[in-house]
């Protein structure tokens, strides 16, 4: 999966947010565009996108070891 063109998950799942933090982190990639409010996206740079609504998504990436 840390290969893969484009990866995406939902904010509920652990597995996702620590993909995503790796790919960021292994492939030289930036913060990624955080959104708010009514958006469905979490998270999103241009190797990962993450999807869902609610906090429970900030609290997992708030508490991933990169």
């Amino acid at each position: 999966m840390l290969r893969a063109g484009l990866m995406t998950g939902t904010s509920e799942s652990p597995f996702a947010w620590n993909l995503a933090m790796r790919r960021r982190n292994a492939y030289g990639g930036t913060r990624g565009v955080e959104t708010t409010g009514a958006d469905y996206v979490q998270f999103k740079d241009r190797f990962s996108t993450i999807f869902g609504k609610g906090a429970d998504g900030r609290v997992l990436q708030a508490t991933i070891w990169p």
